[in-house]
């Protein structure tokens, strides 16, 4: 073996486990949402308003929404599971009266119309045309 080799050989390890790191801390699914902090503001809203938490960060729902896209919110079940998340990671927001907890559904539905405005091109046509989780199911 050459003496230059194995040098070679361990760069290109380390070029390699760069580039799994570097993958793994992206957002390998391309879904990117392409909406401005004021066009995100005004959607923003549709979570208190639904379900009584006051969660209304412009980077905390750009990167929800960011998420929710890339992980295809527009499917109901996935909907229903982060806003169950959203909903445990907000309680300590809530607007409501009452201890009462959100109905997830209702936060689904809140969170699929969000997205529907930030990312709808990513939505199948089948999606759109069932709607809503809780709607037509």
């Amino acid at each position: 073996m050459s003496p230059l080799r194995l040098p070679l050989m361990r760069i290109g390890a380390v070029l390699v486990a760069v580039g799994f790191i570097l993958s793994a801390c992206g957002d390998s699914s391309g879904a990117r949402i392409e909406i401005t902090d004021d066009e995100l503001a005004i959607q923003i809203p549709n979570w208190p308003n639904q379900i009584g938490l006051g969660q209304t960060d412009v980077q905390v729902w750009r990167h929800r929404l960011q998420r929710s896209c890339a992980e295809g919110v527009w499917d109901h079940d996935v909907a229903e599971r982060l806003a169950a998340e959203f909903i445990e990671e907000d309680l300590p927001l809530s607007l409501r009266g009452d201890d009462s907890v959100p109905d997830v559904v209702i936060g689904a539905q809140a969170l699929w119309l969000m997205a529907r405005n930030a990312c709808g091109e990513l939505f199948p046509p089948e999606a759109i045309e069932q709607g809503p989780p809780g709607i037509g199911r």
